[in-house]
């Protein structure tokens, strides 16, 4: 994908949610960092309108690549009225329709965020603490941090290779005492 597709002033970023027991990306975040600029002029739903649409572009990007990974859409940052969070709601389906994109080809969070809980990871220690425990899902700069989509293909296969040699790491049998 060009460096330049998405000219727009609220670029999204990515961020993939992966399987802890496998490692395998569950489903991509997209956040921007709109938020406190668009607050600050009453844009936020002209804005969370524009973060769904980078989303979607990339969505289809990635359809066509045969990159078949939801989106999940992290707008719980902006602080939508309830009004604007039910116009949302209401002509997200129609919306997605429009574009040809399938239903779960972009998800709205925090929905997703509340049902899935994806862990922070900022380094190995927290990794092995989540393998440890009962986690579904993680997320985090250790992982992969939020990347332009352009850089998501190559960030996921550089966490990829990382995930076989710690798994292979883990799997070494204990030295002997002697």
């Amino acid at each position: 994908m060009p460096r330049d597709a998405h000219p727009d002033p609220f670029p999204p970023l990515f961020q993939p949610l992966v399987e802890v027991r496998s490692g395998a990306v569950h489903s991509v975040r997209a956040t921007g960092d709109f938020v406190p600029a668009a607050a600050q002029h009453g844009w936020l739903e002209e804005a969370a309108w524009q973060l769904l649409e980078g989303a979607a572009q990339v969505a289809t990007i990635w359809q066509g690549q045969n990159w078949h990974v939801p989106i999940a859409v992290h707008l719980s940052g902006a602080p939508l009225t309830e009004g604007e969070r039910r116009r949302l709601q209401r002509r997200f389906p129609r919306w997605l329709a429009a574009r040809g994109l399938a239903a779960d080809a972009l998800l709205l969070e925090p929905a997703l965020d509340q049902v899935l809980a994806p862990q922070p990871v900022d380094d190995l220690l927290d990794w092995y603490r989540l393998q440890d425990g009962d986690w579904a899902l993680a997320r985090g700069d250790f992982i992969c941090p939020p990347s332009p989509a352009w850089q998501l293909p190559q960030a996921v296969k550089n966490w990829q290779a990382h995930f076989r040699v710690i798994s292979a790491a883990a799997n070494l049998p204990e030295p002997c005492p002697y």
